[in-house]
Parts: C-alpha cells; structure tokens; sequence
C-alpha cells in the first residue's frame, strides 16, 4: 500500500502557523515582488471573486474589502516546514519520495497487518502537532489510486482529510467519484478527447480496451489504466531524478530604469539558480537570460527580448 501526503493550502497554511489569530479567516501568499496570487486558504478560495494568478493591482481592492489577509512569499520558510513534514513521514516507512514541496509519496508496503485508516489519522495528527499544517492522507494500493484517494480525502466533507482505498469495493467506488478530467496523469486534451468518446469517470476509462489505450494515450496511459485497475507500475523513488531545467521568473515590484540595478537583479537570480545546480551535482551548458515589460501596462510602451 502507497500513502499519499499532501499538505492543504500549503503556503497560506505555514502562514497561519505563525499567526494563529488568522484561524479560519482568508489568507493568500503573493508571488515574487507582489505580483499575483499563487496560494490561497479554502477561506479565500470561497470568494468566487479572487482568482488564483490574477494580478493583484486588479484586485486589491476586492482582497481589502473581504478582510483578506495577503503575504508576500517567503520560500525558505516553505522550504523549512516542508522539510520538518518529510521528517516526520520517513518516522512511518523509511521509503518517502518528496513529490513536491507540499507532498509526498509514503511506501507503507510493510503495514499490512495494521488498520490503515488509524495510520492514516497518525500521519495527519503527528504532522498537525508537530508543525501545525493541516494535511490530507490518501492510501492505496497504487501511486494513481493513492493521488485519487487523497483528493477524496480532501473533497468529501466527511472524510475529515482520510481516505484508504483498500478494497476491490472501495476501488470501484472511487473510479465512479472520480471524473477523468481528475485522475493524476491525464491530460487537458486527453480528458476533452476521452469525454467526446463517453469516457467520463475513471470507472469508464478502465473499462476501455488496453490496446485502445496503448495506441491512443502511449506507454504513459497504459500505466495510469493499469493503476487504476489496481497494478502497480509507477515504483517509489526515493532518489529525486536530476532536473533537466532549471529556471526562474521574476517580477521587480516596480519600474527599474537603471541598467545598473537591472543587472544587479540578474545577477542574484542566477546565483539562486546555480546553487540549485550545484545542489545536484550538475554543470550548465546553457543559460539564458529574458527580461520584458509590464505587460499590464496601459501606458508603456512594451518590450521583450531574451539572450
């Protein structure tokens, strides 16, 4: 059995941690320099109105006028309280593959003869305790099925953030829940395309052929088919794979007219971007740099060129 551990509304979440009287009231986090919101607390995410990624000059007013409380992002405090998280799991199986700064997969292969909703409720307390983050925990017997039974976990009001998928019954049941547009895997255009075809929950898409499968969705769906259907294929990796690519994107805050200040910039965000390289043992072979205007600019003339 896989257990998959996502931390809820991670960034707002760590935010809270340290401002408890924010409890239960809107939260987001902004993105570099302000620019938009990335993160928001199910609190925020219930105001229909205050999309994710949407400038925030363009709603600020919005975000003042529901009393929401909005961070700018402080990565390495993310990075801290996802690696307190990591610690504790690998206290339950000493195989955890870090996903993401906010998930991971925990191999509980060795825990047969435990009741898996009590290690479930164990993972999600001690976390809770420890670190203050509330998490989601879904198992089951595969990766695919393990990301469908924490979305579960987290979409069902009455899961309390568990859901295990330990049975052929609860198997079935769970591809019925799901809608394809939702199974860890599939694709936008492959879920549009399997919908124009009747295939609208993972129940249907298993019941597919796997040749169909095989021939239209590649080696890659005939993975998520055999999965779904309870086959393990996607193994645990506990040694993250080196990135091809590393990159990033940046806003200033405010107009830079000044080469001067623009390079000074560069040069700190190519030095976080090395350290990373670094990290993995890598060299570069390519480096490129881009920089354009504020596209949301009515008045400015735009610009944009990369090197």
């Amino acid at each position: 059995m896989i257990a998959l551990v996502d931390c809820n509304s991670f960034y707002a979440s760590v935010e809270q941690v340290f401002r408890p009287d924010l409890q239960g009231k809107p939260v987001v986090v902004l993105s570099n320099n302000d620019g938009c919101i990335i993160a928001a607390n199910k609190e925020a995410k219930a105001l229909a109105h205050i999309p994710m990624f949407e400038p925030v000059f363009k709603i600020k007013d919005q975000l003042l006028a529901n009393n929401v409380t909005f961070f700018s992002s402080n990565y390495t405090l993310y990075a801290e309280m996802s690696q307190r998280v990591m610690n504790i799991l690998t206290r339950f199986s000493p195989k955890v593959e870090v996903y993401s700064i906010d998930e991971s997969f925990v191999d509980l292969s060795g825990m047969s003869f435990f009741n898996l909703e009590d290690v479930a409720k164990t993972i999600r307390d001690t976390i809770f305790k420890e670190t203050g983050l509330p998490v989601g925990v879904g198992i089951a017997p595969t990766k695919v099925l393990a990301k469908l039974a924490n979305r579960m976990a987290k979409k069902i009001e009455t899961s309390n953030y568990i859901w295990v998928i330990d049975t052929e019954d609860k198997r079935i049941e769970a591809l019925q829940w799901a809608k394809i547009k939702d199974i860890w895997g599939i694709g936008k255009k492959h879920a549009e395309r399997l919908q124009t075809l009747g295939t609208h929950t993972g129940l249907d898409f298993t019941a597919m052929s796997l040749s169909w499968v095989r021939k239209h969705l590649t080696v890659v769906g005939e993975r998520i088919w055999k999965e779904l259907k309870g086959e393990q294929c996607l193994e645990i990796q506990t040694i993250p794979k080196t990135k091809k690519g590393i990159g990033t994107a940046k806003s200033f805050g405010h107009k830079l007219e000044r080469l001067d200040l623009i390079e000074e910039a560069c040069s700190y965000y190519i030095s976080e971007v090395a350290e990373t390289l670094r990290q993995q043992n890598s060299c570069a072979t390519y480096l490129q740099v881009f920089i354009h205007t504020n596209y949301h600019s009515d008045i400015d003339k735009q610009y944009s060129k990369s090197t």
